[in-house]
C-alpha cells in the first residue's frame, strides 16, 4: 500500500522491484468515479495532479483542476501541512481551491493529495468530495477480511 498520491506514478517499478502488489490509493479511488457517475471531474493536488487527471481522462472523463497564484497557494500550504506549521492561511487556500473547482459544475472533486483533508477538516467530508485516504483505508479493511 502506497499511502501518497504522487508516488503511485511509480508503482508499477516499485511493484516489479519488490515482487509484490500495491493496494493503489488512486485506483481505489478512480474506482469510486464510475461508481458515482462522475463525468466532469475536479482534481485537487500538489502542483498539476497528473496521477489522477491522466487516468480520467483516459476513461474519457473531463477534468478540472486549479493554476496559477492559486495552485502555488495550495502548494505552499500543502508544505506547511508536512512541516507541521498549518495556519489560518493554509486552510483558506485549501477552501479556495475546492471553491474554484466547484465553480466550474464538476460532479465532483477528488482531494488528490493526503494533506488537503487535514486543511479541510470536516469540510472534507462533503458529499462531493473524495478522500483516496479513506478510499485506500476502505480497500485494506475489505482486502484484510476477505478469506
Amino acid at each position: 500500500m502506497i499511502t501518497s498520491n504522487f508516488v503511485h506514478l511509480f508503482q508499477a517499478e516499485i511493484e516489479q522491484v519488490s515482487g509484490c502488489e500495491v493496494l493503489s490509493m488512486v485506483d481505489t479511488t478512480l474506482a469510486e468515479v464510475p461508481r458515482r457517475e462522475w463525468r466532469r471531474v475536479g482534481v485537487l493536488g500538489f502542483g498539476d495532479p497528473v496521477v489522477c487527471t491522466q487516468p480520467l481522462e483516459a476513461m474519457g472523463l473531463t477534468t478540472e483542476t486549479i493554476a496559477g497564484d492559486l495552485r502555488g497557494r495550495l502548494d505552499s500550504a500543502i508544505l506547511k501541512v508536512m512541516e507541521g506549521r498549518e495556519n489560518a492561511d493554509s486552510a483558506s487556500a485549501a477552501r479556495r481551491g475546492v471553491d474554484e473547482v466547484r465553480g466550474r459544475s464538476v460532479d465532483g472533486i477528488i482531494l488528490g493529495c493526503t494533506e488537503i483533508p487535514l486543511l479541510l477538516g470536516d469540510e472534507a467530508n462533503a458529499p462531493d468530495l473524495v478522500n483516496p485516504l479513506d478510499m485506500l483505508v476502505h480497500a485494506v479493511v475489505t482486502r484484510a477480511l476477505q478469506p
